[in-house]
């Protein structure tokens, strides 16, 4: 025969449960059914079992409390005088409720003395099939289940509940899910951090963005430095697989703004088409507000470009061209390596240089190559301009040029040539070169040095020893006879 329910009293109950926490003796670790009898045991403790008074009859351990709590001053017999008669136990009332009140108390007492696991054992009292509608019950199983397999809450998979007898916990209450059943005892885990993600979970926008969130925060990074270990190291292998395993399209569908580039790895291959390299080469200059001219490797690599300027064999130049392309190699900040050292690269420079400036080669002066970006090609020449336009226009002799070269006029040879030039120019006789004939021709700078004090009769008596003062066309003055009679 089986009782209905039984209570224990809720102050002895509180004292057990504490008791129940603190040990685990009364379970052996090395049986299957460890979280059937720990659940089993946490209903008794709540008071939720039902006795079986038949196996409690035949029971002697029981049957010997009926004796020695409630019978013995039934007969008016001290309880000692009848310890050792056996056939005692078999004693039964008439009055079968009344045994089933002693049986009742004598099972009652047992618990309080904390004989649980003997009497589940004997089949004494027993747990009927659980109802789970109790949050609490739900929970405590959900914690006996985490502490016996000793797993990581996130680590639960559905298997772990029907293999311990709780895949009607999961099937009544949590829709199958085992996210839903740990969520109730630990609810700060995400759905993602578990073993196995919800089915169909990240097929929302919303879920996306808020796992994606969610890692940005807990790694405390920049979104441009999540990468695909960030997410397999986090649970989001699920994640990044909705997003072809690219981090760059997780982040953009969270943070728009943020370009392939900007990531700490580019998608594979992103480089490989031109749109995208001039796409990126545009946004950097518009991030830096500067004049593409002055971009340099650094600023390639500061901007996480680094990849983009692979592509072009890490020159700056060659990656701003694609972009620009009307941009010469001279006019960046900073030159190609070894681009001077060809010739024809120098002759396109300077003819640049001249049809830019709209201006007679012989005007060219130092600060014109300067000014343009072209220093470096100056310093091939020795920083002489004219060394440079020669190299154009090899006609062109020292003196055209607006600025004559330094010290050129020192030696006696350079300043013949240049007066025997002037002569053979203007198809004049030596004797009718004039003061304007120097001046008119680029030459005034000659008249004016310290070898001619600015006469015009000096200049052609170096070159042409043989004339005199009286044969020169315009009257050479006194001082100026004397002078040429003391250099000669």
């Amino acid at each position: 025969m089986v009782q209905k329910q039984f209570r224990i009293n809720p102050e002895r109950l509180k004292y057990l449960r504490n008791k129940f926490r603190k040990t685990d003796v009364l379970i052996d670790r090395n049986t299957k059914e460890i979280i059937g009898k720990r659940l089993d045991f946490l209903m008794i403790l709540n008071g939720h079992y039902k006795m079986d008074f038949e196996r409690a009859k035949k029971n002697r351990t029981i049957m010997a409390e009926v004796k020695n709590r409630f019978l013995a001053r039934e007969d008016g017999e001290p309880v000692s005088d009848r310890a050792g008669d056996e056939g005692y136990l078999s004693y039964e009332y008439q009055d079968k409720e009344k045994i089933k009140v002693l049986i009742t108390t004598a099972i009652s007492q047992m618990l309080r003395a904390y004989r649980i696991k003997e009497l589940y054992d004997e089949g004494t009292i027993y747990v009927s099939p659980y109802s789970w509608k109790k949050q609490e019950i739900r929970t405590k199983a959900v914690k006996i289940l985490l502490r016996v397999l000793g797993k990581n809450p996130r680590d639960i998979i559905i298997k772990d509940f029907y293999d311990n007898k709780l895949g009607g916990l999961l099937r009544s209450h949590h829709k199958n899910s085992p996210y839903l059943a740990i969520r109730e005892v630990h609810p700060e885990i995400k759905e993602w951090e578990m073993s196995s993600t919800p089915n169909f979970f990240y097929g929302k926008r919303k879920n996306r963005i808020k796992a994606i969130k969610w890692l940005i925060e807990k790694l405390n990074k920049n979104p441009r430095d999540i990468t695909r270990d960030d997410f397999r190291d986090n649970r989001l292998r699920g994640l990044l697989t909705h997003y072809n395993n690219s981090p760059y399209l997780a982040i953009k569908e969270s943070y728009q703004k943020i370009k392939e580039w900007e990531m700490k790895t580019t998608p594979r291959s992103f480089f490989d088409k031109k749109e995208n390299r001039v796409k990126a080469v545009k946004w950097l200059i518009e991030k830096l507000g500067k004049n593409p001219r002055d971009i340099t490797m650094l600023d390639f690599f500061d901007n996480r470009l680094r990849g983009l300027l692979a592509h072009h064999r890490d020159s700056p130049y060659l990656a701003i061209r694609e972009a620009y392309p009307e941009i010469k190699e001279w006019e960046m900040k900073t030159t190609p390596m070894f681009f001077y050292k060809k010739k024809e690269n120098r002759i396109k420079a300077i003819k640049w240089l001249i049809k830019k400036l709209k201006k007679d080669p012989k005007d060219i002066i130092q600060k014109d190559f300067l000014d343009n970006r072209l220093s470096g090609l100056l310093k091939y020449y020795k920083g002489s301009p004219y060394l440079s336009i020669r190299e154009v226009h090899p006609r062109i002799k020292e003196w055209e040029m607006q600025v004559t070269p330094r010290s050129f006029f020192d030696k006696k040879e350079n300043r013949i040539k240049a007066i025997r030039w002037l002569v053979k120019k203007l198809k004049k006789d030596p004797r009718d070169i004039t003061y304007d004939d120097f001046h008119d021709n680029r030459l005034g700078g000659l008249l004016q040095s310290h070898h001619y004090n600015g006469s015009p009769y000096l200049a052609i008596k170096e070159a042409y020893p043989e004339i005199k003062p009286e044969e020169m066309r315009n009257k050479v003055g006194k001082t100026t006879i004397e002078k040429s009679q003391t250099t000669v």
